[in-house]
C-alpha cells in the first residue's frame, strides 16, 4: 500500500482505486495529476488509467495495486 507522495516503486496495474490522482509529469509531462481507474482506457497498456508507472508520484488516498512483470517490449505489450 502506497500513501500520499511516494513515488511508486514499479510499474504498477491499479485493483482498486478511490479518487486516485497520479502526477505522471516527470513521465509524461502532464501538468496536472491523472485519475486513476480498475478499468483499461486505452489499448496500450501504458497509456491506460489502470496502470501507474515507475517513478510518478502518488498523491491520493490509499489504492491497491499488483506489480506488472518486467516487459521488455512495451509496444507489442497486451492491455489489461
Amino acid at each position: 500500500m502506497l500513501t500520499q507522495g511516494n513515488k511508486i516503486p514499479a510499474d504498477l496495474r491499479l485493483i482498486a482505486v478511490n479518487m486516485l490522482k497520479i502526477d505522471k509529469s516527470s513521465v509524461t509531462g502532464e501538468s496536472l495529476p491523472v485519475s486513476g481507474s480498475v478499468e483499461s482506457t486505452d489499448a496500450r497498456a501504458f497509456d491506460s488509467c489502470n496502470v501507474a508507472l515507475m517513478g510518478t508520484v502518488y498523491v491520493s488516498p490509499h489504492s491497491p495495486f499488483s506489480p506488472l512483470s518486467l516487459i521488455p517490449h512495451v509496444s507489442s505489450f497486451a492491455p489489461y
